[in-house]
């Protein structure tokens, strides 16, 4: 292999690691179900003092205006929001934005790679990848398990450029459904999810690269 194709696959692997990330992002985003049952076992309609059906309501309009397809402007049905608050959601939805950009661009751009590499039998990119994506839970599971309320505020410091994300429940009661302990739930199904994705990639190469001999 020579030192091109070697840096295709590299780029390849970075491409698609990327890809698995900010699409399991997506995905845990998305993946309503587990507001649902954290409704119940963090029994949040009760520590806001609103319906079940209304929590899973409001939460729903949340994440129906961060899709990137969404052009409406975000009002909630129970609660009211601060000018802090709202624009605090449109710098969220503008990460959103971004993560949903890359991820297609990681797609496409990945496909392309794939298609040149598997014609020369080349399948060290899914080597790259896997090595990753295990690094990447590894590094970040270690901070949130043992402080993730420290993780917590640090991404928000590094993500943010305002203290708009520090909610006042009088001023944004939306705040009151949503907990930390739910982002926390949240955190570790994104990991969970590239953890899963690399044990994947890992039987790939393998099997991959037992069919080159």
């Amino acid at each position: 292999m020579n030192k091109l194709n070697k840096l295709i696959s590299l780029l390849c692997g970075i491409a698609l690691a990327v890809f698995l990330l900010t699409s399991s992002t997506i995905f845990a985003l998305n993946f309503k179900t587990l507001y649902k049952i954290d409704t119940t076992r963090l029994n949040i309609p009760l520590e806001a003092n609103i319906s079940k059906e209304a929590t899973i309501k409001n939460y729903t309009i949340l994440i129906d205006y961060l899709n990137p397809l969404n052009n409406d402007d975000l009002i909630f049905e129970d609660f009211f929001m601060s000018h802090e608050g709202r624009e605090h959601f449109v710098d969220v939805k503008n990460i959103f934005n971004i993560i949903t950009y890359v991820s297609l661009f990681t797609f496409i751009l990945s496909l392309i790679l794939i298609a040149h590499l598997s014609r020369l039998r080349n399948f060290s990119f899914l080597k790259y990848s896997y090595f990753m994506l295990i690094l990447i839970p590894l590094t970040l599971a270690i901070p949130f398990i043992i402080n993730f309320d420290k993780s917590f505020v640090t991404f928000h410091e590094i993500f943010f450029s305002n203290d708009y994300w520090l909610f006042d429940p009088i001023k944004d009661p939306i705040i009151n459904i949503l907990p930390q302990e739910f982002f926390f739930h949240e955190s570790m199904l994104i990991l969970s999810l590239l953890v899963v994705c690399s044990i994947i990639l890992i039987f790939l190469h393998k099997k991959l690269n037992k069919n080159k001999i």
